[in-house]
């Protein structure tokens, strides 16, 4: 498996629809806080 290294703003307060389905997706939240919910509604 492939790996690609991208910068991602989510801005304060948005809510955002990310769908990775062909590669394994790791996060890295730099500043602030925020949460990932799977699309099957578990966080």
């Amino acid at each position: 498996m492939g790996s690609t290294v991208c910068h991602t703003v989510v801005n304060a307060g948005t809510e955002s629809y990310l769908q990775y389905s062909n590669h394994l997706e790791v996060y890295d939240c730099i500043v602030g806080s925020g949460e990932i919910e799977v699309a099957d509604g578990t966080v």
